[in-house]
């Protein structure tokens, strides 16, 4: 931190007793001999160092930065000839380490200034030698001192490693191999750096670690290498006892029996131990530091490990003894005798199979991404994306609700008809798996975000739709196909509505089983420990596994050796329970996942297997459900409906299910259909939910959108439907609907959904048809206002985890779809987000995030005021074009007339540049178009600044002072009911373009308009 290091060359020396001399600098110190000029000048290298430090402290805003120290007055002589003598040394030398870490921190800027001032400072060396005397290449006197004692080999330490530490920001491991050493040595001058905030808050300039290898890259050798050169760094860097312990670490590690086998999970614990200190160094505790390398070596994450005993790890043996009798959820099972069938024949194809091989390969390039921990500074983490309703503009066409046709060859009629469900039993509200995707859910960091395009192609098939032969065909639990769908009237719906062309596989699935991905066989079964919050919540997961077991969706419990001899080696992914507070005196909700991007000591997940772009499905968002209902005519209702258990409706490939095994208590169960949680869940039971869809709209059930296991049904009136409600007849009701396509064997959730009305609830947002509103339910306001207090509460003046600010960023996101004004009070949420360089360090939040987070409390403090609906009609073209030009001001043509204000001294400042004038050009528009009476209209606005134009669609901009131009615009939106499209222009061909340059028309063309400018830019702009 620039304002707590102390001044290079300072120490043990008291410089307020330097007294001014009658020159410029000051004198000799008090109570020494006089200076030598050579001491003079390295003493003023010293004090040009301070100040400059000095000067850093005020461009940071610190307050009580003591003056500047005056410098020696130097007389210059001629030069005399050089003497045998060898030259005193500096004193000033012995602090060049700290000298060196103090220029590191200097901007670009100073450290030009300060190299000027050494090269014109030092001693013109004389290099004339007698001809007899053959001159050196090479001398004692030329050497220069080291960087740092803390390595004897190659180079020293580079003080840009000490400011990484100076700054209390963690020291990436891979700086200390050779290439990086050699790199901040050889290329020093030519290495970025960045300004940033350490954990203090201080600005500072640091080196960009992107230039260099990320710890998560080494290998064992750059491992091994970077450690045999940090040990000396600590030793000289650290007291003792720290030093010993890191020694320690490293031997530990470096010393264990599977070290090659386990080195991606020793590379990942050393990281995260590593990280953890530099950031918030903690006193050592033994007992926590090996549960956490225990729950590394098995995948579980570490900040559960730490808080949580493990359970003891079940033995990998073969056992064939019978479950224990106290499990509320068993039925008898006797061992299965008979050998295991071999690996060969288990496992499908051999290694050397191409399926292997590619396995083998994608195993080997997801290694390093396994690791989350990245370096500081390095490259941004993406913008979060957005809820499903705000990722989407209100002006975005509602066209995913209905898919492009598509050609694929079509299946003949199926004969064989699967087990079917007792769809009634679907219905019960206690099932836990049944939950619907939702942005805001707890797993969202496991579940792979929706792709929210329509898709323009059939789902991928692996297999050209043949059943494979399996050793395991014969065994009636590994060939159960289990769904309520009934294949042969899927194929007659779908044929008689010209449908099958679009659904080629559907029913061939239906009958014979989804497949998950093309997963690659397993050669070895793989059973981790479930996680530590499903040993505190037992029950929950007996009742779960109890119900599971009740629908035949699950079969066992079977030991370890009796489930490989049903379907060969499998693996099992770890349980978690996660645990949602109740809202408004609700009770706790309970849900159990199974984490299937769990990786573990293999390196590989089940759904790093899966290329989720496979499986697409059409989502039906927000944007498209307002655009219905603001061309709505009236009587328009809409009923809801709810798929029970959507997911669990889908069978599973039998070779696929060896993928989803459950593992609790030390016993293993056979899970016959797709969980919650894998990465083609969504498209999976996608398929099947837009084949219903389409099949609806066929039979003029229509328009229908969905969200997963949510569908929303609209209805319009007619003149003579059987139907009626009110003065209103249609040509359906809900039951009429569920009746037309009742063979098809859709569970519908019993007590979710409602019948016809004029308003519904939909993706978290209450729906007024006959009002054409759209708001926050009540529930939810509350809920989200809860969340933000006691976030400012916690967080205003500490640290903030990575995932707590997503999850607080995810739900403001998701309410700007109702508060649309509220998206410019993102942007500096969104900036402080991408600030975060790894998921490991929590960051302070800026007094701007502050700011719009206490907008947001006030704005979720009172009751939600609703969205309008209602269409604007066609865009309004008022002949607007606006532009800008730094050198004059701004320049409006409006209909042929004209309007320009002149930008006045003192308007351009960081933030203030070209773009940010023509925001003002932009908002300028809109407030004439306020002025003028305008109301309810959509106007169009041409721009020659492509970045304006985008920024005011997404109603925010990453420039604070555009943004600020933004945020008064929403407002202006907000009452007036006036939106603005602004398109694009060619520079040459805007009109508003020699305006903006001074350039004015006829004063008989001038706008006849008077307009007061906002305060905030009125004394940046005069009218022309």
């Amino acid at each position: 931190m620039t304002g707590s290091i102390a001044p290079t060359g300072a120490a043990n020396k008291d410089t307020s007793t330097i007294q001014p001399g009658s020159g410029s600098g000051g004198t000799n110190l008090p109570g020494s001999s006089p200076l030598t000029t050579a001491e003079k000048k390295a003493e003023n290298l010293a004090r040009t160092a301070r100040n400059l430090l000095l000067q850093q402290r005020r461009d940071a805003q610190e307050a009580n930065v003591p003056a500047d120290e005056p410098l020696f007055h130097i007389i210059s002589r001629p030069s005399t000839p050089t003497s045998s003598v060898p030259s005193t040394t500096i004193p000033a030398a012995h602090n060049v380490v700290g000298l060196l870490s103090a220029f590191s921190q200097f901007s670009p800027g100073s450290q030009k200034k300060l190299q000027t001032l050494i090269n014109t400072s030092l001693p013109t060396a004389d290099n004339s030698l007698p001809d007899s005397v053959p001159k050196l290449l090479f001398s004692i006197e030329r050497e220069r001192p080291s960087s740092s004692t803390s390595h004897a080999q190659s180079f020293g330490i580079h003080p840009f490693i000490l400011n990484l530490g100076q700054n209390r920001v963690h020291i990436p491991l891979s700086l200390f191999t050779t290439a990086s050493t050699n790199k901040l040595h050889n290329n020093s001058t030519s290495i970025k750096q960045n300004i940033v905030y350490n954990a203090s808050g201080t600005k500072c300039h640091l080196i960009d670690l992107t230039q260099f290898q990320t710890e998560s890259e080494m290998d064992v050798a750059d491992w091994h290498e970077a450690w045999n050169r940090c040990i000396p760094f600590l030793r000289t860097h650290s007291d003792t006892a720290v030093a010993q312990r890191w020694e320690e670490h490293y031997q530990f590690l470096s010393k264990q029996d599977d070290f090659k086998r386990d080195f991606h999970a020793i590379l990942t614990f050393d990281i995260e131990q590593r990280t953890r200190y530099s950031i918030a160094p903690e006193a050592h505790n033994e007992d926590a530091y090996q549960r956490c390398f225990e729950a590394r070596l098995t995948g579980t994450p570490i900040g559960v490990a730490e808080h949580t005993i493990r359970t003891t790890v079940t033995p990998v043996v073969i056992r064939e003894t019978l479950p224990p009798t106290n499990l509320p959820f068993e039925r008898a099972r006797e061992p299965i005798p008979g050998p295991l069938p071999s690996a060969s024949v288990a496992a499908g194809p051999a290694t050397n199979s191409l399926n292997a091989r590619k396995r083998q390969r994608r195993k080997e390039s997801t290694r390093s991404r396994d690791i989350s921990t990245t370096n500081l500074c390095s490259a941004l983490t993406r913008p979060l994306s957005a809820s499903p309703s705000s990722s989407i503009p209100p002006s975005a066409s509602a066209s995913s609700i209905i898919p492009n046709n598509t050609s694929a060859p079509s299946v003949a009629p199926l004969n064989t008809e699967p087990a079917q469900e007792n769809a009634p039993n679907e219905g019960d509200a206690t099932l836990l798996l049944g939950a619907r995707l939702c942005p805001l859910d707890d797993f969202e960091e496991w579940y792979p975000p929706p792709n929210l395009s329509a898709p323009d192609e059939p789902h991928v098939y692996f297999n050209d739709l043949q059943p494979e032969p399996s050793p395991f065909d014969n065994d009636s639990d590994f060939s159960l196909i289990l769904t309520p769908y009934s294949a042969p009237d899927f194929q007659r719906y779908l044929d008689n509505a010209g449908l099958l062309a679009r659904y080629p596989e559907l029913c061939f699935k239906i009958t014979h089983r989804f497949l998950l991905g093309d997963l690659a066989p397993i050669l070895e079964s793989f059973t981790p420990d479930n996680l530590p919050s499903a040993n505190d919540h037992t029950e929950v997961i007996r009742e779960y596994i109890s119900e599971e077991l009740a629908l035949g969706r699950f079969t066992g419990p079977f030991t370890r050796a009796q489930l490989e001899t049903k379907i060969g080696p499998f693996r099992s992914s770890p349980l978690q329970v996660a645990t949602k507070v109740g809202a408004c005196g609700e009770p706790d909700k309970f849900r159990i996942c199974r984490h299937l991007s769990y990786k573990g000591t293999l390196g590989q997940s089940v759904n790093d297997e899966i290329d989720a772009k496979d499986y697409p499905t059409r989502w039906g968002k927000a944007t498209d459900v307002a655009k219905i209902i603001s061309a709505a005519p009236p009587g328009t209702q809409v009923a809801t409906l709810d798929i029970a258990g959507a997911y669990r409706t889908i069978p599973v490939k039998p070779d696929h299910k060896r993928f989803l095994v459950v593992y609790f208590r030390g016993f293993f169960y056979m899970d016959h259909n797709v969980p919650f949680g894998l990465a083609s869940a969504s498209g999976l039971q996608g398929e099947v939910a837009d084949a219903t869809v389409d099949i609806w709209e066929s039979l003029a059930v229509s328009p229908v959108v969905k969200w997963v296991d949510d569908f929303a049904l609209f209805r319009f009136p007619c003149e003579t439907g059987p139907f009626a409600d009110g003065n209103f007849h249609y040509h359906y009701d809900l039951t009429h609907a569920k009746e037309l396509i009742a063979p098809l064997r859709i569970p519908w959730h019993l007590t979710k959904g409602q019948e016809f009305a004029d308003s519904f609830d939909y993706v978290g947002f209450h729906w007024d048809i006959t009002l054409r509103t759209v708001s926050l339910s009540e529930r939810k306001r509350l809920k989200y206002h809860a969340h933000l207090l006691l976030f400012l509460q916690t967080y205003e003046n500490s640290q903030v985890s990575k995932k707590e600010a997503q999850s607080l960023i995810c739900k403001l996101s998701h309410v700007t779809f109702v508060h649309s004004h509220g998206r410019s009070y993102m942007s500096n949420l969104y900036a402080w987000l991408r600030t975060f360089n790894n998921d490991f360090t929590p960051r302070y939040m800026r007094s701007s995030v502050i700011s719009d987070l206490k907008w947001w409390l006030s704005t979720l403090s009172i009751p939600s005021a609703p969205r309008s609906l209602t269409g604007r009609g066609p865009t309004r073209d008022y002949g607007i074009w606006v532009d800008a030009s730094t050198s004059t001001g701004i320049g409006i043509i409006w209909n042929g007339h004209w309007a320009a204000w002149r930008s006045l001294e003192g308007w351009k400042i960081p933030g203030r540049d070209i773009g940010w004038l023509e925001g003002i050009a932009a908002e300028i528009a809109i407030l004439i178009a306020c002025a003028m009476g305008i109301r309810d209209a959509n106007i169009l606005i041409r721009s020659d600044n492509d970045g304006i134009i985008g920024a005011f669609e997404k109603g925010r901009s990453n420039n604070a002072e555009t943004n600020l131009c933004i945020r008064r615009s929403e407002e202006v939106f907000r009452v007036t009911g006036l939106s603005a499209s602004l398109i694009y222009v060619n520079t040459k061909d805007n009109l508003a373009d020699p305006v903006s340059r001074g350039i004015y028309p006829a004063d008989s063309l001038r706008l006849p308009l008077s307009l007061d400018l906002p305060a905030p830019i009125a004394p940046l702009f005069a009218h022309a």
